[in-house]
């Protein structure tokens, strides 16, 4: 909602629009809890961001496999339910270009699935578009095609995650 409220500050009213609470991100605290018991690692370090990435990478696997519930999350598939089911809400009742706003998270799975991409990749995926990206998909009665995926508004220095 935070994306779509600074849209809506710098475009004016957006017509039409429809929240989806699927298209919602994961919780990546929870995540890395359902790993991690201790505390939290101290992200403003170099060493506790590293941790911080490397036990989120590890949650996400562990949650993509099926192998943990994190706390207040449903199971991936059922996430991943609810995204597809938004997608397919689009391609069903819409013509014409069409604006979903989301976060990384979401946006990385989409593109996966579309892609045939495994976890890991997917996950990479997200860490990287720094939930900021622009992902164009075509819609055809029987699929989702990738068109573009592009985060090259942002600046281009990268931090090794």
């Amino acid at each position: 909602m935070q994306s779509l409220a600074a849209l809506s500050a710098g475009h004016g009213q957006l017509p039409a629009v429809q929240e989806w609470p699927a298209l919602d991100e994961y919780d990546g605290q929870a995540l890395v809890r359902a790993l991690h018991s201790g505390p939290a690692p101290d992200a403003s370090t170099p060493e506790g961001y590293r941790e911080h990435f490397r036990l989120l990478r590890t949650g996400l696997q562990a949650w993509m496999a099926g192998a943990t519930l994190p706390d207040g999350m449903p199971p991936y598939a059922d996430w991943l339910a609810g995204i597809t089911a938004a997608l397919d809400h689009v391609r069903s009742r819409h013509r014409g270009d069409v604006l979903m706003v989301s976060s990384g998270g979401p946006i990385a799975n989409i593109v996966g699935q579309v892609l045939g991409a495994p976890p890991a990749s997917i996950i990479e995926l997200n860490l990287r578009i720094r939930n900021s990206s622009i992902t164009e998909l075509a819609f055809t009665r029987g699929r989702y095609a990738l068109l573009a995926v592009s985060y090259t508004h942002l600046r281009a220095h990268e931090t090794v995650l």
